[in-house]
């Protein structure tokens, strides 16, 4: 079973589409809906055997979002290469500090940096409609991001090219 598509529109949402793993700052959609990067990660694996596997964890949550993680290709194979370090509780936590971490900065005004016009490639409903695979969607091409590049009027929806 894969993630329903509200679980995956909550997940890029909620990560701005940029890496949970702390410091990593990646863009996971890097010029347009085509590269798009981001693994869809479970922090519980879908198979008891896969990294932090538990075979009595309820198999009707493993596709819930608390259980997924938005990862860039470089840190989903961390985070499963060194599953003695990224334990279930440190996915958690680090999935819960990336997105206060965006909260913050969304509600204090910090100003973020961002090329606006990505904000037009950032279409969840294609996110969503694309097939879905356990792994990656990945299209080889990678940039690094600053999340204070974004602006406070990307956050607003608005676009000065567009102003009257």
């Amino acid at each position: 079973m894969a993630p329903k598509r509200y679980v995956l529109f909550r997940l890029w949402a909620d990560s701005l589409g940029i890496c949970a793993y702390p410091e990593c700052c990646q863009e996971l959609i890097c010029n347009t809906e085509e590269d798009i990067i981001g693994h869809i990660c479970h922090i519980v694996a879908k198979k008891p055997t896969g990294p932090r596997g538990d075979s009595n964890y309820p198999a009707e949550r493993l596709d819930d979002y608390d259980n997924l993680i938005l990862l860039c290709p470089t840190h989903h194979t961390i985070v499963d290469k060194n599953v003695e370090k990224y334990t279930i509780a440190k996915l958690k936590e680090m999935k819960s500090t990336h997105y206060t971490t965006i909260k913050q900065q969304l509600q204090t005004g910090s100003p973020w940096k961002l090329n606006i016009s990505q904000i037009y490639y950032l279409n969840i409903p294609r996110l969503a409609s694309l097939p879905y695979r356990d792994e990656t969607y990945d299209s080889g091409n990678s940039s690094k991001c600053d999340r204070s590049r974004f602006s406070n009027n990307r956050r607003a929806g608005y676009d000065s090219r567009h102003s009257t």
